[in-house]
């Protein structure tokens, strides 16, 4: 057992009973006594930090693709069921989404052209456009104040009330972006047309 694999660790080279001195006696005892003390509130410490991810496991021949939200929030802890929340966005799919850094807004863009910002723990909507083009990618930029969308031809860059600051015109026909935050370097990718 962990606990017992901890108070373990305390000093028997040397016991407490055996030194003549007072003075050192008591104080090898409390030592002793600390280091048992602090043994044990790490290994009680180590059971409540569990290494393995959460995971779905199906019973028999259950499948876990029939398993709907509902019937998961009932299976996890308060916290965790709060913070679920139901977003159907059946038109304008399939959506390409981004977290800021501290997770806290959510950026998504939907293929035929529908994108929206939002602060998706109160529910609070930045900004919502509808470009009326191809939308391949959006990534926040360096904080939830700017954002960039990969759209039909060019990417363009907007601030968070959706109104359009940029457009990078040498970046054509993008497909995937990623911002690299600790270079304020946004990183994009294009498909590439074999000629045969």
């Amino acid at each position: 057992m962990l606990i017992s694999r901890y108070a373990d660790a305390s000093f028997k080279v040397l016991t407490a009973q055996k030194i003549k001195d007072k003075k050192l006696r008591g104080n090898m005892q409390k030592m002793q006594q600390r280091f048992s003390e602090i043994a044990y509130n790490a290994a009680r410490a180590e059971m409540l930090l569990p290494e393995d991810r959460g995971y779905l496991e199906a019973e028999g021949m259950e499948k876990t693709y029939k398993i709907t939200q509902k019937q998961l929030k009932g299976e996890v802890d308060i916290t965790t069921a709060q913070k679920g929340f139901s977003l159907n966005l059946p038109d304008f799919g399939p959506y390409a989404i981004d977290y800021t850094r501290n997770g806290r807004h959510l950026l998504f863009g939907g293929r035929k052209g529908h994108v929206a910002a939002m602060e998706w723990r109160e529910g609070k909507l930045h900004c919502e456009l509808q470009v009326k083009e191809t939308v391949r990618s959006v990534r926040w930029l360096h904080n939830e104040s700017m954002f960039a969308v990969a759209q039909k031809k060019y990417v363009y860059i907007y601030d968070k009330g959706g109104l359009e600051i940029h457009c990078l015109r040498k970046h054509i026909e993008v497909t995937e972006m990623e911002y690299l935050p600790y270079h304020y370097l946004l990183v994009t990718a294009v498909a590439c047309k074999l000629k045969v």
